[in-house]
């Protein structure tokens, strides 16, 4: 039996071509890692009437390697006391994603003082912030962070929140 030297072409291109598909496919694989995805989490902050928010609509804090024992993402804002008289205001966060609440820790700081410690879970309900005198401006700092302690199955989550600020009575 003989074989035309144009089927032996077809044949070796064939051979050749899917040897280097399949090289190209295993060469763009990423390889396997233990290590589960990072979370994903974005806060941003809106004004009131009474106190103004610096910046506002915009994402303050935003990290996308939320991870356990990461070092923490970091955040800031301005509020301003547009009033005449002194002000308490009060935080809250709110956002239609709850995936990551009981697992995330945030911190508040104003003028070196901790305002509020704890998860994002327990700042959906609101907690008091600082004291702003009339017409001043207090510059709060933001931290987030996930703990050691946190299980791997929190991999891929994400979460946009809204930091809202009101006049405390």
């Amino acid at each position: 039996m003989t074989v035309s030297s144009r089927k032996l072409a077809r044949w070796t291109g064939l051979l050749v071509g899917t040897a280097l598909a399949a090289s190209l496919v295993l060469a763009g694989r990423m390889p396997a890692s233990g290590a589960p995805a990072p979370a994903k989490l974005s806060v941003a902050s809106k004004p009131t009437t009474e106190l103004g928010v610096s910046p506002a609509g915009r994402e303050l804090l935003g990290t996308r390697r939320l991870a356990p024992g990461a070092p923490a993402a970091l955040g800031s804002l301005t509020l301003s006391n547009f009033t005449e008289s002194r002000l308490d205001a009060d935080v809250r966060l709110s956002g239609p994603a709850t995936e990551l609440d009981p697992l995330v820790r945030l911190e508040l700081e104003a003028s070196g003082k901790t305002i509020y410690r704890g998860t994002l879970e327990k700042l959906r309900s609101w907690q008091s912030g600082p004291s702003l005198k009339a017409g001043r401006n207090r510059r709060v700092r933001i931290r987030a962070w996930l703990p050691r302690s946190v299980p791997e199955s929190f991999g891929g989550r994400s979460s946009r929140m809204t930091l809202e600020w009101k006049a405390g009575a």
